[in-house]
């Protein structure tokens, strides 16, 4: 083989490869939504179904939770997210890691005062025989 068509091999191939890493989004996009949701409308078995038993939750303030103090702060209402919205969604995936990155816009009533909440999202999702769970989160404020 000429070098062009080596050079235009390894593009299709690796295009290829992309499209097949692409076919695993929507799975993916999907327990995204399902923690979104399950944020707004939590439930603790939902909660701990999509959250790896390692999770560590990173809040925009530095505050660290493992998986009990993020499912039990949802739960109990301490941390009370009325709505949610995603935007500006990017995932990248490698075998059975994914890095999803998102904006994130959301109004809570902690403590029962209403407030509005602007993030930069990134998670980090790792794929098991029951789908993807989340393995990590952090969170910054966005200007």
């Amino acid at each position: 083989m000429n070098k062009t068509k080596t050079t235009s091999f390894l593009v299709i191939l690796f295009l290829s490869i992309c499209g097949f890493a692409n076919a695993q989004h929507p799975n993916l996009e999907k327990s995204v939504e399902e923690l979104r949701q399950l944020m707004v409308q939590p439930t603790k078995v939902g909660l701990t179904a999509i959250t790896h038993f390692k999770l560590t939750y990173g809040h925009s303030d530095g505050k660290l939770e493992n998986r009990d103090q993020f499912v039990e702060a949802l739960v109990s209402k301490a941390s009370n997210f009325t709505e949610i919205e995603l935007s500006n969604q990017t995932i990248e995936t490698l075998g059975k890691t994914a890095i999803v990155r998102h904006d994130l816009y959301a109004k809570t009533l902690d403590g029962g005062n209403p407030a509005e909440v602007k993030l930069h999202i990134m998670t980090v999702w790792q794929k098991q025989k029951k789908g993807w769970v989340l393995l990590a989160r952090q969170s910054v404020r966005r200007k």
